[in-house]
């Protein structure tokens, strides 16, 4: 209920492929994603965090800090009224692109993330999948299309292995000018990457 309660992604840049995550879906994710590697005490960063609720969600479930990030300017005022309730010592909020040139948090434990799928830009989730896979971090927390092809091969590459928790149902609203209908829905995978040994 708190994340179906935040303040929504104002959804407004397709080139974006800007997408709300609904709190249902979120809160299934995180639960799953607590209960079988835990959240609690981590430090997170939420990769392309929109209104922040996977990141919130971290939060929620006893995770230290949380670094969101995100470029679109008008999805990081709504993030900043979603974390108002917060400790301003839990979090921080930078606004850039993620690409090869952005830096992570040397003592990030895992990495949360909804990227771009390439609908609209072919490759756009690469620039996140990079970063990802070349952090520090422990695990990779990672929601995408269940048409995806090439997560494994990616993660595989650079020496990490992904399991997929569950699929679902993603909801996409009457967002944008080329939805034809009120509400489509897609089907999404929620996956988990950890270093190979």
């Amino acid at each position: 209920m708190l994340l179906s309660n935040l303040e929504s992604h104002p959804q407004q840049d397709i080139s974006l492929e800007q997408y709300q995550t609904d709190g249902d879906l979120a809160a299934r994710w995180l639960t799953v994603l607590s209960h079988h590697h835990g959240v609690e005490g981590l430090r997170i960063a939420d990769l392309g965090s929109g209104n922040g609720i996977l990141g919130i969600g971290c939060l929620l479930l006893g995770a230290s800090h949380v670094s969101f990030f995100e470029v679109d300017e008008r999805a990081v005022k709504v993030l900043q009224k979603n974390l108002k309730s917060f400790p301003q010592t839990m979090y921080d909020v930078i606004q850039t692109s993620v690409s090869g040139d952005t830096t992570l948090p040397t003592d990030v434990d895992a990495i949360i993330m909804n990227p771009p799928w390439g609908v609209q830009t072919q490759k756009a989730d690469r620039p996140f999948l990079d970063l990802a896979f070349t952090s520090e971090a422990k695990r990779i927390h990672l929601l995408h299309s269940s048409e995806s092809k090439h997560l494994e091969d990616i993660s595989s590459h650079y020496g990490w292995f992904g399991t997929k928790l569950f699929n679902d149902h993603f909801r996409l609203p009457q967002a944008y000018q080329h939805h034809k209908s009120r509400q489509q829905t897609t089907k999404v995978s929620c996956w988990s990457f950890s270093k190979q040994e």
